[in-house]
């Protein structure tokens, strides 16, 4: 009798000390036991809200620059570039809304003629077309918006694709809209003459690349306005025929964004 008081005693014991999963108790629960009981009720709803908005974050992203060809005419390089990655919540115990938000700026192209300097050819949310063909990318600001919800714990997959001008000597940039654990942009030139790359964090230096070879830009643990990438396409010179001006579209600037910011947590 006294062996199986013992370790009924040590399985008491034992039961109470086991950490308990945090999912069996509601999340408003959870947040009292964070915050107090203490608190006002407009007080831990915004504290709710902002839990649930700060919780998101974005897994392994990836951005593919395709460098298509140069256009002589207008000192511009022809790429298409991919963007793919997912959105998580780390509180997987409620339905969230995402708005989905994909802004581009052109680089000024003086000497092209027409309005269009590319286009968008896809932008799908959870393999699901949100655009009816391609639409184009003017001279002006383009920007795009959708909203998504999910339920409880699954991921928010976006896969966008375009295709655009950037002039050469003039500054891209890509910066962090979220916390991410890992960010990539890799360069690939499908030109049939070398590309040259520089990166501002590596003054006076080129990255030489050939015809289908490949250059990678990685970042882990990346904080929310984090600079992912900063650099700059320099056209092929002196080749014969060519006449392009040394300063041609250096005060252009051309930035894409793809944002996802959260509107709100139900649940």
């Amino acid at each position: 009798m006294a062996f199986f008081t013992v370790v009924g005693l040590a399985a008491t014991i034992i039961s109470i000390e086991k950490p308990e999963d945090p999912h069996a108790r509601a999340f408003e629960e959870r947040l009292k036991i964070l915050f107090g009981n203490q608190l006002p009720q407009a007080v831990l709803e915004h504290n709710r809200k902002t839990l649930q908005s700060n919780a998101r974050y974005s897994t392994n992203g990836s951005r593919k620059i395709y460098i298509k060809e140069y256009n002589a005419e207008i000192d511009a390089y022809h790429v298409r570039s991919e963007n793919h990655y997912f959105m998580k919540s780390a509180i997987a115990d409620f339905d969230w809304t995402e708005e989905i938000i994909m802004k581009i700026e052109p680089d000024e192209l003086p000497r092209l003629q027409s309005g269009r300097v590319g286009m968008i050819t896809s932008f799908k949310i959870n393999g699901a077309e949100k655009i009816r063909g391609p639409k184009p990318i003017t001279k002006e600001k383009l920007e795009l918006k959708f909203k998504e919800t999910s339920p409880a714990g699954r991921a928010v997959e976006v896969v966008t694709e375009h295709e655009i001008y950037m002039a050469c000597d003039c500054e891209q940039s890509q910066t962090a809209m979220r916390f991410a654990e890992s960010l990539s942009v890799r360069f690939i030139n499908q030109c049939d003459e070398g590309v040259k790359i520089s990166f501002a964090d590596r003054p006076g230096t080129l990255e030489p690349l050939g015809f289908n070879e490949e250059y990678q830009v990685k970042r882990a643990g990346v904080e929310p306005g984090d600079l992912i990438v900063n650099f700059k396409l320099h056209a092929p010179r002196g080749k014969p025929g060519q006449a392009i001006p040394e300063n041609a579209g250096t005060e252009a600037v051309h930035v894409i964004q793809t944002n996802v910011r959260s509107l709100s947590g139900t649940g």
